[in-house]
């Protein structure tokens, strides 16, 4: 994946950016890069905390969407890199801290905790893999943000770290124009509500005796 200047879209894929409003794949050389985060709301409060803690570890990412510049796809199998806009820091730190803010605000827990520096041996452990994540452009009439986040939690004091939940979330956000305001908008959308999903089946999970 590489991050060529906007002269080297190929045609239909400068057209298709050029016609859309603030897109920031097209800046002119010396523009000053613009720095993104993403914002999640309050979530509403679903239900009574879970019993006991849980601790928010890292959130890891796939090698191809961990930079901090935006990513956008173009073709099946052709992504990008947009150098003129990116996040405020890497998207693991970034994730990270807005997923633990959110199960805080939601309380899904009764004590939700960041595992770093945290050493409760009764405590399960949340972790998360971002497999996805990317302005999708390649429809130029309808550009989407696309998030895909494994989620698991382990009994990190038990016997052989044993698995109590696991399951991938996957989430496409219409945008509003496939400027990179617009994607940070629609990708902030799709955390929400992969995390709103998230708490729901690991309530579910728990009621069924499997968390």
């Amino acid at each position: 994946m590489t991050m060529p200047p906007s002269r080297t879209l190929n045609g239909v894929a400068c057209l298709a950016l050029l016609c859309l409003a603030g897109c920031g794949m097209g800046s002119k050389p010396g523009e000053v890069r613009q720095t993104f985060l993403l914002q999640v709301s309050t979530p509403a409060q679903t239900g009574a905390p879970l019993p006991g803690v849980l601790l928010v570890g890292g959130m890891d990412v796939s090698e191809a969407f961990a930079g901090k510049q935006m990513v956008y796809r173009f073709e099946e199998h052709r992504y990008q890199s947009d150098y003129y806009n990116e996040f405020l820091v890497a998207p693991r730190d970034m994730l990270g801290q807005r997923v633990l803010e959110w199960l805080q605000r939601a309380r899904l827990y009764e004590t939700v905790a960041p595992l770093a520096g945290t050493r409760l041996p009764e405590a399960l452990v949340l972790r998360g893999l971002v497999n996805e994540m990317y302005a999708d452009a390649r429809d130029p009439a309808r550009p989407a943000a696309v998030l895909s986040l494994q989620v698991y939690i382990t009994s990190e004091q038990a016997e052989g770290k044993p698995m109590r939940f696991a399951q991938q979330f996957r989430n496409v956000a219409p945008m509003t124009d496939a400027s990179a305001q617009a994607y940070a908008d629609a990708l902030s959308r799709a955390l929400e509500a992969v995390l709103t999903e998230a708490e729901k089946q690991i309530r579910a999970a728990a009621s069924n005796g499997e968390g």
